[in-house]
């Protein structure tokens, strides 16, 4: 299939062609960074990307075998040159080096560099007709860039804006004149060009991705779109069909590229991409918009992305993070509210809970059943424990009537399990250790409001039907409670498992190594410790510091 011929028109349009941005005096060296938009873009599109650019490979290369052009021009490290040589021979092409250059390790290269010692190294090489090659080679000699780009099978308007922006003008980046060529002669908005991409899209080059060898003199130019359909058609009759799809949906995506100081920012939903551009002080903006949407593109408000489908706010990931701990609402409460409870302020109360609430959650976070709290007040320490957890059930002992009253209107579902009694009493003789308890909390300063002998069978009784005990005692005053805590147990035979702030979570040791009220007989047993709390029913608790 041939190519048409430039046209009278299309000369005359290309001659037109200004740049018509202000630059700055300094120029950037050759780099290319990626960063892709997700890890499973990645996963998605770097395998393919490379089965594109390797397709590619092969694509230029057969063109000049199918007789679509003179030549080829490539790059190679030298333990592959005698392969490729070898099967160019084989399809009656062949190889003529030109030259040596440095190795560019990553990305795509605007200018070459020439190989100094110590270099990894590169040889440029022409493949095709021996005739066409030496041809080539004289051009390469003489820096006769249109010759050469003739003999590549460039359009002849894309040789002449090749030798006009990069010989006579000394720019190294394409983009903009390509795309303002194509553009009105009156832009919508100073320094930002917007324009259907087409085959002859180049921003993808970074990566291997291109449907055409050269630089387009303009997006829409006719004799480069149809040498891309050529190429393109030719990969699929040798097999390339998938690579080959791959490649029409790149160009057809939607990618953005940005320039400003010397830097250009190229965005698709896929990948960033960074690398060296002209200088310019204001940043100018090419907008390709396309009709394919990658798979595993990003989504995003602005271009080059596509806006998602709005989930509802109450199913964002952000929402059901806060669902997991909800704001208490600070409902207004009476005096006695914290007064019942022994608190000069609901502040005080609260700021002092907070430790035990937060231990008790943690160890019932993925437990369910009975809480129990011995000497509860009016509940509002089990009705903030239990908030939000309908698998829970608050029971709570205490002495005085009033404080119960209020605990019924606190917990009004739960009146039946927030009982006034004697909790020393309903827990050794009446009815309380002939249930299961997920957790009992218990101030350890009750234990001296009654005889050793009642304290050591409440122990007894706790540990036989709960399966976790958490102890505490309030602080008289800012600061460590722990000393007096820890003096407090060690009197009822109580070994820490830890302490935290303003609270303690005591192991009841087992009842034959609970002391006797006089001094007990030597043991090997260190005091205040129990090699195995689990197996007398106590389950211990491990909290960090608060």
């Amino acid at each position: 299939m041939g190519r048409a011929s430039t046209t009278h028109d299309d000369t005359t349009r290309q001659s037109e062609i200004r740049d018509r941005r202000e630059l700055l005096d300094f120029r950037l060296p050759d780099f290319t960074r990626l960063a892709w938009t997700s890890d499973r873009a990645r996963a998605v599109w770097q395998p393919r990307l490379s089965r594109i650019a390797d397709a590619w490979t092969e694509i230029e290369w057969r063109s000049v075998a199918a007789g679509l052009r003179n030549c080829h021009l490539t790059r190679l490290v030298p333990e592959a040159l005698a392969d490729r040589a070898g099967l160019w021979a084989r399809h009656g092409l062949a190889t003529l080096p030109l030259g040596v250059e440095a190795r560019t390790l990553k990305g795509y290269s605007n200018t070459p560099q020439p190989a100094r010692p110590g270099d990894e190294v590169v040889h440029c090489v022409v493949v095709g007709q021996l005739s066409s090659c030496l041809e080539l080679a004289d051009a390469w000699r003489r820096s006769d860039t249109v010759e050469i780009g003739r003999l590549l099978g460039f359009p002849a308007c894309c040789c002449s804006f090749f030798e006009d922006l990069w010989g006579n003008r000394q720019r190294i980046d394409t983009v903009w004149p390509m795309v303002e060529a194509c553009a009105p002669p009156r832009p919508l908005e100073p320094r930002r060009l917007e324009h259907p991409a087409t085959l002859a899209n180049i921003l993808w080059r970074f990566v291997g991705v291109r449907a055409v060898p050269h630089l387009p003199c303009r997006l829409d130019c006719a004799p480069s779109l149809e040498m891309a359909e050529d190429w393109l058609a030719l990969g699929e009759r040798e097999g390339l069909v998938e690579e080959v799809r791959w490649l029409r949906q790149l160009l057809a995506t939607p990618i953005q590229w940005s320039a400003l100081h010397g830097i250009a920012e190229i965005k698709s939903p896929l990948l960033k991409i960074s690398t060296a551009t002209d200088a310019t002080p204001l940043e100018y903006t090419v907008r390709l918009t396309g009709d394919h949407y990658p798979e595993a593109g990003a989504l995003a408000p602005t271009f080059p992305y596509r806006q998602g489908r709005q989930s509802p706010l109450t199913q964002s990931p952000a929402f059901l993070r806060g669902m997991e701990h909800p704001i208490e609402t600070l409902t207004h409460r009476p005096a006695w509210f914290h007064t019942d409870n022994g608190f000069s302020s609901r502040h005080g109360m609260e700021q002092l809970h907070a430790p035990l609430v937060k231990v008790a959650r943690r160890h019932l976070a993925e437990l369910q059943g009975r809480i129990l709290d011995l000497g509860c007040g009016n509940g509002a320490l089990l009705k903030r424990i239990c908030q939000g957890r309908s698998d829970l059930e608050p029971w709570g002992v205490d002495l005085d009537p009033g404080r119960i009253a209020h605990g019924h209107e606190l917990l009004p579902d739960d009146r039946q399990t927030i009982l006034c009694d004697d909790f020393f009493h309903w827990m050794i003789e009446g009815p309380g250790a002939k249930r299961r308890y997920a957790l009992a909390l218990l101030m350890v300063g009750r234990l001296s409001e009654v005889p050793e002998s009642t304290a050591r069978q409440l122990l007894a009784s706790v540990t036989a039907c709960c399966d976790a005990l958490l102890l505490y005692r309030y602080p008289d005053r800012p600061g460590d409670p722990g000393p007096a805590l820890r003096s407090m147990a060690a009197r009822f035979g109580l070994g820490f498992e830890s302490l935290v702030e303003h609270c303690g979570l005591a192991i009841p040791l087992a009842k034959e190594a609970i002391p006797p009220p006089v001094e007990p007989s030597p043991s090997p047993q260190e005091p205040g410790t129990d090699p195995n709390p689990a197996h007398h029913g106590i389950r211990p608790l491990h909290p960090t510091e608060g």
